[in-house]
């Protein structure tokens, strides 16, 4: 984005077209559709139909930039022949406007890359946290052991916060 749209802050739209041709053994296969993230906030519409939108599309933003997102696109509204998925991202002048990597397939295949941005953004941060708390609380037990050891509160401090 840095080289397409320089200083641009803002709305962005994102349209990804793709072709649809319904056949009788993709039926138990959704066609399924997943978003790494949108950089703060946005709004998904697949054809004229909202498929979903976060709480708060403008400011306050709802930072949907460390969530990912899928989709099982409803029948209902793919069409035979083309179809066109609208991405609407809304970012601030802080945080520019940005769509994270897209993808559109198979349950399966979407799903498996799903999991993947779902370790990335939310498991791996989370499970890094715990282990900061931890070793915080090692420490501060080992500094109220020996007070005179400054460098056991330091590390408490730092590694729980």
């Amino acid at each position: 984005m840095e080289k397409r749209w320089p200083d641009f802050h803002g709305m962005a739209w994102y349209k990804i077209h793709f072709s649809y041709e319904c056949a009788d053994n993709l039926q138990d296969q959704p066609l399924s559709f997943a978003i790494e993230g949108i950089t703060q906030s946005g709004r998904v519409f697949l054809n004229d139909d909202l498929l979903w939108q976060d709480l708060s599309v403008k400011a306050p933003a709802s930072r949907s930039q460390y969530v990912p997102r899928l989709w099982n696109l409803p029948a209902s509204s793919l069409r035979q022949g083309q179809n066109t998925l609208w991405i609407q991202a809304y970012g601030s002048f802080t945080q520019k406007s940005g769509l994270g990597h897209a993808v559109l397939g198979s349950y399966p295949e979407t799903y498996k890359i799903y999991k993947t941005w779902l370790l990335e953004k939310r498991t791996l941060p989370i499970l890094n946290t715990i282990v900061n708390i931890v070793v915080g609380v090692f420490y501060f037990l080992a500094w109220l052991a020996n007070r005179k050891e400054k460098a056991f509160f330091w590390f408490a401090m730092t590694g729980a916060g």
